[in-house]
């Protein structure tokens, strides 16, 4: 069925602005190839286009910085949503350290240089960190995890012919000096060993929150427009370090689970300078 030019001429105007139909396409070029009073229709149409009123560009240029800054809205309020979810998921998620109890671990030689470590269902997570060759052990389980599901003990194998284990200690944290629970050697001189938190994440804090002032004061201070902007982004990023660890840590400023709390709070840092960083931007862009 062929299309009569009437037809055509009126959807020329959807045409060339992109606004007709696939099929409204495909009927119109068809039509285009075959008719030459259509092709000079559109060659008019060219030829008399109506130029750029400055109040419409405005309203165009006005409607696109709206539907910008909503798109900005919506990933902010995203990447806020993630940073939340991360605090509330550590807070959920964060250590309780078991004491210790002859049920909780048992340490024993169960052959020629075969020193196991038996934990029960109530330990979720452990940590063991050697000194020399002396084990130390730490036991957790979360809120969010009381207890291993299956039930069952789990075996660690502490040492074997190619890693030798002379002592082993149970950390309790906060409660003084670590329990020896096993040793190749006599007791009788033994002296305490305790194990102390990490304080890196206070140097951190300290380095991040010189760095966020000294940043600020030099983006104050200078004249260059690359610097300026290298210095904000800069001290808006370590501020949002510092804010992380306020809200990971709180005023503490040790651990005991050093990369478990640095990597969460680098997550959260992230997120809060990504999306700050957006939101700051889609200020300037109204502003402007």
């Amino acid at each position: 069925m062929k299309t009569s030019c009437s037809i055509i001429q009126d959807l020329l105007p959807l045409y060339k602005e992109g606004l007709a139909s696939k099929e409204s396409v495909i009927i119109v070029d068809q039509h285009l190839t075959c008719c030459p009073d259509c092709q000079l229709f559109v060659n008019q149409m060219n030829e008399t286009a109506i130029p750029n009123d400055p109040e419409v560009t405005t309203f165009k240029q006005v409607a696109l910085t709206v539907q910008k800054r909503k798109r900005q809205l919506m990933l902010c309020s995203f990447l806020f949503a993630i940073t939340l979810f991360v605090v509330v998921f550590y807070h959920l998620n964060k250590p309780r350290f078991l004491p210790y109890t002859e049920e909780l671990i048992t340490v024993e030689q169960v052959a020629d240089e075969l020193v196991v470590a038996e934990l029960n269902s109530a330990v979720t997570n452990f940590e063991i960190t050697w000194s020399n060759n002396n084990a130390h052990i730490t036991t957790w389980n979360t809120m969010l995890a009381p207890k291993r599901t299956d039930d069952s003990n789990q075996i660690i194998l502490l040492s074997h012919p190619d890693q030798s284990v002379e002592q082993v200690y149970y950390v309790e944290p906060n409660e003084g000096s670590d329990l020896l629970l096993y040793s190749q050697q006599r007791t009788d001189d033994f002296e305490g060993v305790m194990t102390l938190p990490r304080l890196a994440l206070s140097y951190y804090v300290i380095i991040a929150g010189i760095m966020a002032f000294t940043c600020f004061v030099v983006s104050g201070l200078t004249g260059h427009n690359m610097v300026r902007t290298l210095s904000k982004k800069l001290s808006l990023l370590a501020t949002c370090y510092v804010v992380a660890h306020l809200v990971i840590k709180g005023v503490s400023p040790t651990t005991y689970v050093l990369i478990r709390d640095f990597g969460y709070i680098l997550v959260v840092a992230v997120t809060l300078f990504v999306s700050t960083s957006i939101w700051l931007e889609g200020r300037k862009l109204i502003a402007n």
